[in-house]
């Protein structure tokens, strides 16, 4: 089982880990840690990428997946080569981690408005990414009211960004999630921690990255809401 360091901290870009194992994935190289900060992707969210060195050895991480309880970084030695038993220092790309997280946490701050309106949809799948950012929900859904549930909407997140969040962690098993009043999925990640994310009180069972303060999302613009494959879903973007 590797670690997962960005379970346990918000911020977390650098570690030290030793390497457990190496192979070789088609014509790129794989690279298996004892621990990662490194966020393998999942969830509709991006995985990290950015650099491996020990010593002079150094690996560029271009893919993150998360496999069997086993994190595989997946890329290329810019310099060297790992051996099992190596002892490294993890570099994330801060920048894209930030962009990422920021897109991820817009998104359950569209889930936090919407308990703010009263309304009882049911969220779904999600996908967080710079060029395609949705949620989809189950629920009722008139399409004569579109504009009307986009200006609500794009009002209460408003609201909710400009007041700001305290978020916090807790690992609590999925009976203990039930009782927090938050939704929580039939497919939760084997092999991985079970934890929440509370956005003041609001509870989000998910093991993406987080903001501390929805404040540093900034802004979230809400461009579309629409029926689509029988699901409700709702598109935005970050301004």
């Amino acid at each position: 089982m590797t670690k997962l360091l960005y379970m346990e901290d918000f911020d977390v870009t650098s570690c030290e880990a030793k390497v457990v194992k190496t192979e070789d994935f088609n014509d790129k190289q794989v690279v298996v840690l004892d621990q990662t900060c490194f966020y393998a992707k999942g969830g509709g969210q991006d995985f990290d990428q950015g650099r491996i060195k020990s010593g002079d050895n150094i690996f560029k991480v271009e893919g993150v997946f998360f496999i069997d309880g086993e994190v595989k970084h997946i890329g290329e030695y810019e310099s060297g080569s790992f051996s099992a038993g190596d002892s490294t220092t993890c570099e994330v790309d801060k920048e894209r981690r930030a962009l990422n997280t920021r897109i991820h946490s817009g998104g359950h701050t569209i889930d936090m408005a919407m308990r703010g309106l009263g309304w009882s949809w049911t969220p779904g799948k999600g996908a967080h990414y710079p060029d395609m950012a949705f949620v989809e929900y189950s629920g009722e859904f008139n399409g004569e009211q579109k504009q009307k549930y986009i200006s609500d909407l794009q009002a209460k997140i408003d609201e909710l960004v400009t007041k700001g969040s305290t978020n916090t962690l807790k690992f609590m098993t999925p009976e203990e999630m039930k009782e927090t009043g938050a939704t929580v999925p039939d497919n939760l990640p084997k092999g991985k921690p079970s934890r929440v994310v509370f956005y003041d009180d609001f509870a989000v069972p998910c093991g993406g990255t987080h903001v501390k303060d929805i404040k540093e999302i900034s802004k979230i613009n809400i461009t579309n809401i629409k029926r689509k494959n029988g699901s409700i879903r709702v598109s935005y973007k970050l301004i």
